[in-house]
């Protein structure tokens, strides 16, 4: 029995004569002998016919079931069907109906239209049902193979993304800070040659050398068979040694979400995350809340997708994009199900897009995205094979162009406007296109690279941002479709400027930059700069004064945490000092320490500290002790504050038209130490009484603070400062800090650093004080498992919180000064060193209290 064709009332089946033309699509879904062409049936209407009806295909009976149709309809749209169940006789065929639609002529079809085509497919090569689990695996790693590729980090040039290959990239092309290497992630179905040989041309790489020079990498990897988790993994544990590397990156498709694993959920890859450090990033038609095109649970409508982005588009960028459609033919033709774990990340209902949305972190990303529009016969195509019904909003072929730049629906959190470049429907760029921009040709306009070049330079694009619309319902409408999830009318929210590089900041500071050395690990270096004068020194990471220090270290917090033990003796401490002095300040370095101080007339010198190396950030720099004036660096001479190193911009509130708001949040939680909150309350007041007696600004009291109650007081502000009272703590176990909150029964409710880091971040507050024990203190391996430090690295300009347990006079004492110095105009830097000072006299506290509070900012010149 062979297999037939019945086609409906007012067509006809074309002559085998005629039938045996090539077709395109049957000779490319062939030629690697994984499927056989069965039969080919072309179907023209007759003159007159107006409607379309129904074909049925006949296979025969064995082997029908591994049979697999492609229709192919008038307008060009491709569906693929199989075969339901076995037919009740056996001597019967099996029959396939299949929809066609209206030969309708469409103007610019071309010859041809109005005709349809259907390839009869079977099956040629058997797969074992034991080995379904790893045909995904088995399908990359063949076609890795058969392209001579491998999973690995590759060096990019033009010369090589020209001939289609790079090679593998030598440990000793990585630059290690401060000097920066780019990454180039491609996305499904690619690898980087294929993903951005669009930027060989352009002037992409001229317009970035002396950013990198010739430090531009990729990193090829399997993206159907592999989770992002497993490819950032795999990502950091091919870069060299064990200290970090500072990337720039742009990231395609689904290569944002490998990007987004390794920023926002380092937990996911693991301790080797560290060597992985992100300045500017941008996301390329990511699908940050998933595709359609990822379903399982409607896989052939899938599978449809890719079979008409297949035919429509050419192999570059996706070549592995066809070998997966046979692959995946040959699977729906055998009726195996196997898992892809890679595809399945990017489904809109999958845990890691959920995972993605509780992390999202859009103040560290620019966007670039697309918005397609077809017209004429490519309209009609992509209506008819359900692409755009599939999507069911607006999309660039492949993913939602909302979910390029929004990151959770929930919240509304998303990529600000004056970093996202928009092709098409409500963007700025692509007007005069011909053809309009679509997720796999991005690369290759203009508009796009001049967008990469500047973000990645830390410029403004001067055609950011989204087309300016006249009101009235239907420009409503049209930006509704693209800003879903935002309010009609909205406060305004949290600005941010453009991310300052390590340790920079807005006025006049001697920064120390400390930043990994060389890759065995003996030697860091420290860069030190003051106005123009540079000194990089060399600073040993190995021997006795770092063992001093640690030691130091220790006792203190044994002593803080009230083991019994007296604390060192005032000798004994500022001999340690010293040593923490002539550490942080060795040979040059300290000749521009003495420059600096002269420059600032009899004032206090701003100092700031950033380490790369999460364990030298955690020690208490604070009582750095100068033995040749006799005087600690952070109670007289210096406005000693510390910066973390972050890709997100410092967040900027808009100028206010309203008194400050300060919200003092107090929790008492049952069972725990009694607080004198009621005192601290006032002494803050007392504080800020110059400012509130002349209407400049309300202090707000609230007790028995739960998570609920902080979420909604910052939600519903205005709240410009935060100051907690309460209790913190540091699970050593898991390397995290919390706050002890109230729970709803007046019990204990700690809530961790990435839960506060997402409760407090984009409001808009200029400063968090968290007058709570160990709030500062960080992880030796990630110091932002901290709360202070997750807090700044989030985007909030300053953080106070105390690397010690603290006793409630100090904690009272540091609050009246701090904010009655603010109060009087003084700067943050200033304020906090008063507010030391004030600690250091009272005889109510401790001889070392008042190093206990430790200062993040980005300026410590910030006035509040």
């Amino acid at each position: 029995m062979e297999v037939r064709c019945e086609p409906p009332v007012g067509w006809k089946e074309e002559p085998p004569r005629r039938a045996a033309e090539r077709d395109a699509l049957a000779e490319r879904l062939v030629a690697g002998g994984r499927l056989v062409l069965a039969r080919i049936f072309r179907l023209s209407p007759l003159r007159g016919t107006t409607e379309g009806g129904t074909v049925r295909i006949v296979v025969p009976q064995p082997g029908g079931m591994d049979f697999v149709v492609v229709l192919r309809q008038p307008s060009g749209a491709l569906s693929i069907h199989r075969p339901a169940s076995r037919p009740a006789r056996r001597a019967a065929g099996l029959v396939l109906e299949l929809a066609l639609s209206a030969p309708g002529v469409v103007r610019g079809a071309g010859s041809g239209a109005g005709a349809a085509v259907v390839l009869v497919l079977r099956a040629a090569t058997r797969i074992d049902a034991r080995a379904a689990p790893l045909l995904g695996r088995a399908f990359e790693e063949a076609a890795f193979r058969h392209a001579g590729l491998a999973e690995r980090l590759v060096h990019v040039t033009p010369e090589g993304l020209g001939e289609g290959r790079l090679p593998g990239a030598a440990p000793s092309l990585l630059a290690p800070p401060p000097e920066r290497n780019l990454l180039l992630l491609h996305g499904t179905f690619s690898h980087t040659a294929a993903g951005f040989g669009d930027l060989a041309r352009g002037g992409f790489f001229e317009a970035l050398a002396p950013l990198y020079g010739g430090r531009v990498f990729g990193f090829d990897h399997f993206t159907v068979s592999r989770t992002p988790e497993e490819n950032a993994r795999m990502l950091a544990e091919a870069l060299p040694g064990e200290l970090p590397f500072l990337f720039d990156a742009v990231a395609h498709s689904r290569g944002g979400l490998v990007l987004r694993t390794l920023l926002e959920r380092p937990a996911e890859v693991g301790p080797r995350a560290s060597r992985f450090a992100c300045g500017r990033a941008v996301l390329a038609a990511v699908p940050n809340l998933g595709t359609p095109l990822a379903s399982a649970e409607r896989w052939e409508l899938a599978l449809s997708g890719w079979l008409n982005l297949f035919d429509l588009l050419p192999p570059a960028p996706a070549p592995l994009l066809g070998e997966f459609v046979v692959e995946a033919l040959l699977w729906f033709a055998r009726r195996v199900t196997t898992s892809l774990d890679g595809l399945s990340a990017m489904d809109g209902r999958s845990a890691t897009v959920a995972a993605f949305e509780q992390s999202a972190l859009p103040e560290a990303y620019s966007a670039l995205a697309a918005s397609h529009r077809a017209s004429g016969p490519l309209a009609l195509r992509l209506l008819e094979s359900g692409v755009d019904r599939f999507f069911g909003e607006p999309h660039d072929l492949v993913v939602p162009t909302e979910g390029c730049f929004l990151l959770d629906r929930r919240s509304g959190a998303r990529i600000p406007d004056e970093r996202v470049a928009l092709f098409g429907a409500g963007g700025r760029l692509g007007r005069s296109l011909r053809r309009p921009a679509h997720h796999l040709d991005l690369f290759a306009r203009e508009e796009a690279v001049a967008f990469l070049v500047a973000s990645l330079a830390g410029e403004t694009f001067g055609h950011a941002g989204r087309e300016a619309r006249r009101a009235g319902p239907k420009a409503a409408r049209t930006e509704a479709a693209l800003r879903a999830g935002e309010p009609g009318k909205t406060s305004p929210r949290a600005r941010r400027t453009t991310a300052p590089r390590l340790g920079e900041t807005r006025r006049e500071a001697l920064e120390l930059t400390l930043l990994p050395g060389d890759r065995g690990g003996g030697t860091a270096l420290l860069l030190a700069r003051y106005g123009t004068a540079r000194v990089v020194a060399e600073v040993p990471r190995k021997g006795a004064a770092w063992r001093e220090i640690i030691r130091g270290h220790e006792r203190l917090r044994s002593v803080f945490d009230g083991d019994g033990r007296p604390l060192p003796s005032t000798a004994s401490l500022e001999r340690w000092g010293a040593v923490l002095f002539e550490t942080l300040l060795p040979g040059e370095t300290r000749r521009l320490w003495d420059a600096a101080r002269g420059a600032s007339g009899g004032s206090a010198t701003d100092v700031v500290f950033t380490s790369l190396l999460d364990w030298v950030a955690d020690k208490p720099w604070e009582l750095a002790y100068d033995p040749h004036r006799r005087a600690w660096l952070a109670a007289t001479e210096a406005n000693f504050t510390r910066n973390v190193v972050t890709a997100i911009p410092c967040e900027s509130a808009p100028p206010r038209r309203r008194p400050l708001a300060i919200l003092v949040a107090a929790a008492q939680p049952a069972g725990l130490s009694a607080l004198s909150w009621e005192a601290e309350a006032e002494a803050v007041g007392a504080g800020l009484a110059p400012l509130v007696d002349r209407g400049l600004a309300r202090v707000r009291v609230e007790r028995a603070v739960t998570v609920e109650a902080l979420h909604r007081l910052v939600a519903d502000g205005p709240c410009d400062v935060l100051h907690f009272i309460g209790h913190g703590t540091w699970d050593a176990e898991r390397r995290t800090g919390s706050l002890l909150l109230e729970s709803a029964s007046g019990g204990v409710a700690p809530v961790e650093a990435p839960v506060l880091r997402a409760l407090l971040s984009g409001r808009g507050l200029s400063l968090v004080v968290l007058n709570a024990c160990l709030s500062a203190r960080g992880s030796r391996g990630d110091l932002a498992r901290g709360v202070a430090p997750a807090l700044v690295a989030s985007g909030i300009p300053a953080v106070v919180a105390n690397q010690f347990s603290v006793l409630d006079a100090a904690a009272l004492v540091f609050a009246r000064e701090l904010y009655r110095s603010l109060a009087l105009g003084r700067p943050l830097g200033e304020a906090t060193r008063e507010a030391r000072l004030a600690v250091r006299c009272d005889a109510a506290c401790g001889p070392v209290d008042w190093a206990v509070p430790v200062v993040y900012a980005r300026d410590p010149g910030a006035v509040l």
